[in-house]
């Protein structure tokens, strides 16, 4: 696969590491690459992508990719449902509680 170069595109970048680390047959690779080639021509955007290779099967992880806050990785993944309906209800305590006292940076976007 032809990886294009970093810093190029419109925010692809995060889109062809999300390809390069799935695991696909080639019929699919030779979808996603044409995906990541219409990206960086510009003729479709960036969450255009993101749809088409959702539907191809590919995981896309949020910006950053590195998870865990303010990294933009999903803080809750792996989590059963009702340990992530109990944890989502703690974050929006907390953000109240933060908002209250005055703080604007949340630690959980």
């Amino acid at each position: 696969m032809t990886m294009p170069e970093r810093g190029a595109g419109k925010g692809g970048d995060h889109l062809a590491q999300d390809v390069e680390n799935a695991d696909l047959d080639e019929a699919t690779q030779a979808k996603a690459d044409a995906i990541l080639a219409k990206v960086e021509a510009g003729t479709v955007t960036h969450d255009e992508a993101e749809e088409q290779l959702t539907a191809l099967g590919i995981e896309i992880n949020e910006r950053g990719g590195k998870g865990g806050p303010g990294r933009g990785g999903d803080i809750l993944q792996g989590l059963d449902d009702e340990t992530k309906t109990e944890a989502e209800s703690l974050i929006e305590d907390a953000e109240t509680l933060l908002e209250d006292l005055g703080v604007d940076k949340m630690l959980f976007h």
